[in-house]
């Protein structure tokens, strides 16, 4: 066996990225062999997907063992400064205050990490220590093997915080087989942790991420690129008014009337962004927004998973009326949680196409309503409760993807229910508004949005391996 490419792929966000994209596609077009690297390599839909694609599917050759998930952790605390960066800090302090655990070990970690990081984190000597372990961690014969066999020109890692995509790079790396990062996400260098290992070359979102990988990574401008979102060719490609005609009717809701679309977050994230939805239904109901219609998305993270609060589901379902929808993400059942249908995706874009006004607290929902120019709104605040730091979704605004996103003023910041009524009905009033702003946030964030990122990624990948 001999292929040109070989992405891995361990999280279902990435695979969204990749395989409902058309980067492989291009590739393909261009005479490129591609191959993939999954956990769900026996999945029927994921082979049926491979198949349309015309890629090869391999399994993973490395497991989340206890000892790997406990590393990843344990590798914040020696090489992050975790007391300074609030999106780890707040992991940490919620386990310890929200540890429910009984077992020894899981109540003293927090603290026994917390002290070897301020033993090692400015220590050089402990901290080679730790490198060497993590080099041994990272070793695989197996992984090694599977590489040799497949014969990868380039390998193209999508989630390097996970130590088994680090232990491909590792492996790569030795074998002189070229490496790409392409991240999946917008947050992904600032909240997910140290990468163990990096690429020969970096694929971008936009400038800000380009920036970021500079700047932590230590890459040289000629390593990397910003051709934009391959997904978020959908935006542009797959958005027609038939299509969103069709959505709307789908749900029940009116095509062309003036609409809000919420993109829920996480309730670990927003634990009464619930009650923020329900006020929002109630105004919309008695018409204190005039004549508009509200669309609910809930987040993956709401439906199902380690995140999700299933008391959420009824709650939106007796929000649901004449002038108010519901539009549940379509899941499929797979090795990698949260996993979307192909279909869904042209669903989400379409909505937001046709809606007025994007609402949304911390998720990429907000650079989804950017990509088709939409008003967006930020609800950074727990509805009429006090919580503590930990709890509240307004910690969220310090995250440093989140400030460099709203440093931009490409969109609203709410911290209260007056602040949102105010900034709903203006937006409604007038949609253009500010309208150059967002368009500069959206370039930041992810380059050029014109359809044609898959094509840039897939030239880019080609360009380097010549």
């Amino acid at each position: 066996m001999k292929f040109d490419f070989c992405y891995l792929i361990t999280n279902s966000f990435s695979s969204r990225m990749i395989l409902q994209s058309e980067i492989i596609p291009n590739l393909t077009k261009a005479g490129k062999k591609v191959c993939i690297i999954v956990p769900n390599a026996n999945e029927e839909n994921l082979k049926e997907q491979a198949k349309s694609l015309g890629v090869s599917v391999f399994p993973i050759k490395a497991e989340n063992t206890w000892k790997v998930n406990e590393f990843s952790l344990l590798k914040k605390y020696i090489y992050e400064d975790i007391k300074n960066n609030p999106a780890l800090w707040e992991k940490h302090i919620r386990s310890i205050k929200a540890n429910k655990s009984k077992h020894p070990w899981r109540i003293l970690r927090p603290y026994i990490y917390i002290l070897l990081h301020y033993l090692v984190f400015k220590w050089k000597l402990g901290k080679n220590v730790f490198k060497a372990i993590e080099s041994k961690l990272l070793q695989s014969s197996e992984i090694d093997n599977q590489l040799i066999e497949i014969q990868a020109s380039t390998l193209i890692c999508t989630y390097p915080s996970d130590l088994r995509e680090s232990a491909y790079l590792r492996s790569a790396n030795r074998q002189n087989i070229q490496t790409v990062i392409q991240l999946l996400s917008w947050d992904n260098i600032v909240t997910k942790g140290y990468f163990s290992e990096i690429s020969d070359y970096f694929i971008a979102w936009g400038e800000i991420m380009a920036n970021e990988a500079k700047e932590f990574y230590s890459y040289s401008n000629n390593k990397v690129f910003t051709p934009g979102v391959a997904h978020f060719d959908k935006h542009i490609n797959e958005v027609s008014i038939e299509k969103i005609n069709q959505c709307f009717c789908d749900l029940g809701a009116k095509p062309n009337k003036p609409t809000l679309i919420f993109g829920m977050s996480s309730p670990y994230f927003t634990p009464y962004e619930i009650e923020i939805v329900e006020w929002i239904a109630k105004k919309v109901n008695n018409g204190s927004f005039g004549d508009v219609q509200l669309i609910v998305r809930p987040h993956p993270q709401n439906v199902e998973g380690y995140m999700a609060d299933t008391t959420w589901l009824p709650r939106l379902k007796n929000i649901e009326s004449e002038k108010v929808f519901l539009n549940l993400p379509k899941l499929q059942k797979s090795k990698l949680d949260w996993n979307m249908k192909n279909e869904d995706l042209i669903t989400l874009v379409n909505l937001i196409a046709g809606s007025s006004v994007v609402l949304n607290s911390c998720s990429t929902f907000s650079i989804d309503g950017l990509v088709q120019n939409k008003p967006v709104i930020l609800t950074a605040f727990d509805s009429d409760k006090k919580l503590s730091w930990m709890e509240s979704v307004s910690k969220t605004l310090e995250y440093p993807h989140l400030k460099k996103l709203v440093g931009t003023n490409g969109l609203d910041v709410c911290k209260s229910y007056a602040d949102l009524e105010i900034s709903i009905l203006s937006w409604i009033a007038d949609s253009d508004k500010n309208i150059s702003l967002r368009k500069a946030a959206k370039i930041a964030e992810c380059g050029i949005c014109d359809g044609m990122a898959s094509q840039r990624i897939a030239d880019t990948l080609i360009k380097i391996q010549n």
